[in-house]
Formats: structure tokens, sequence, C-alpha cells
């Protein structure tokens, strides 16, 4: 084989390798669906000046539970548990809650259903996810937001 023939043997097979990556990565972001929220995450953030905790857990049978808390005190301002799951809308995903019910305390039992959904856009990272809240065209009333959740250890 001479030198010309080699290099484009060389350059094929370094595309075929570089497409065969691309294909894997491709592979591994597609995997990155409700399996890869099972466990529980912590954000923090400022509602109107005030400190706020966020606790989410999310369990098989895309089931989530959402507690927003006073960090310092504890007390739950805010429980929701309802269905999540995640969806593609072209180039993006989101995180679609629904079937929810919703407390203005801790007690889950007093929890009632409320005939809403949803949606926020998601980005996964490294033990972390990225959530866009406030976008709706229905969620006007609070500016957008985006927020970090960070998986709890266990």
């Amino acid at each position: 084989m001479n030198i010309t023939n080699r290099l484009k043997y060389n350059r094929l097979w370094s595309c075929v390798a570089a497409a065969g990556i691309y294909s894997l990565l491709s592979c591994v972001a597609a995997a990155q669906d409700f399996s890869t929220l099972i466990g529980r995450w912590k954000a923090t953030s400022k509602i109107e000046g005030n400190s706020v905790e966020y606790l989410v857990e999310f369990k098989g049978q895309n089931k989530m539970q959402f507690w927003m808390k006073d960090p310092d005190s504890g007390e739950t301002y805010l429980y929701v548990a309802g269905r999540a799951r995640v969806l593609d809308a072209g180039p993006f995903r989101y995180l679609k809650v629904d079937r929810m019910k919703v407390a203005e305390s801790a007690d889950t039992d007093a929890a009632a259903p409320i005939p809403q959904e949803r949606n926020y856009i998601i980005q996964f990272g490294y033990r972390k996810f990225f959530l866009g809240r406030n976008f709706g065209k229905d969620e006007n009333s609070q500016d957008p937001q985006i927020v970090t959740y960070r998986q709890m250890q266990d």
C-alpha cells in the first residue's frame, strides 16, 4: 500500500471512529430520562428576599414529591406530590408534572388534588440538574428563573 492510499485509509477509519463516538455520546444523552432523576435533590433560592430550600425526591413509576422549606427552621411552606415525566420538545427536554396534590404544610395527608400541570425546562449535569421555571405562558406572575438542584447523599 503506497503512502497516499495509507493516508486515505487512516482518514477513513478516523471518520468511522469519530462517527462511532458521536453515536455513543448521542445514546448516552438520550438515556438522560426520568431514571436519571431517581433520588433526592436539593436547591436553595430566594423568594422576595427570603431564603428558601427546595427538596425534591423522584421515585420509580414517575412519582415525585417536592417540599419548599425554611432553611433555618425546617418549616414546610409547600408540599407537592405528583407524576413527573421527562419529555422532548425539539432540541429541548422538559419535566412535566401533573396529577398533583398540594398542601401548605408537611401534613401529606392534607394534600388536595389540583387540576393543573407544570412544565419546566430541564438540563442534566453531573450529579445536578438545572430547572428553568416560570417560562410558561400561564406562569407570568413571577420572573423566569433557573434553579440548580444537586443530588443529596444518603
